[in-house]
């Protein structure tokens, strides 16, 4: 697991994303796996797997649209339990009042003691 440095404020992950030296440093061609908010990464990454939504007042999804959901579910089960296990540490999920320049340190050593630990 790696991650993006931290940015002060409510962002959206996509944002933050596109604006990291992170997505700069991903081969075009490499198989990656997003949840919905990430809509739009197939332009850059062609090979991305991502669920499919339902559009705005749209049709629903159609049963094999679904089973394919339930498919890209079921791996990533693993990388949301590592997300929650993240979360126990409250750095991501509470208002963080430290030092803002220690923020994505702290962060990413929790990310590392994760990936250690699980």
């Amino acid at each position: 697991m790696d991650t993006t440095d931290s940015s002060p404020g409510k962002n959206h992950d996509k944002k933050i994303f596109d604006k990291s030296r992170f997505k700069k440093s991903i081969p075009k061609d490499i198989d990656i796996m997003s949840d919905s908010s990430y809509q739009g990464i197939k332009d850059d990454f062609p090979n991305a797997t991502i669920p499919l939504k339902k559009n705005r007042g749209g049709p629903e999804l159609n049963k094999e649209q679904k089973r394919e959901n339930r498919k890209i579910a079921r791996k990533r089960v693993r990388i949301e339990n590592v997300i929650r296990k993240i979360k126990i540490f409250k750095i991501p999920s509470d208002k963080y009042s430290g030092n803002r320049k220690k923020h994505s340190g702290i962060f990413k050593t929790i990310a590392w003691i994760t990936n250690i630990k699980y």
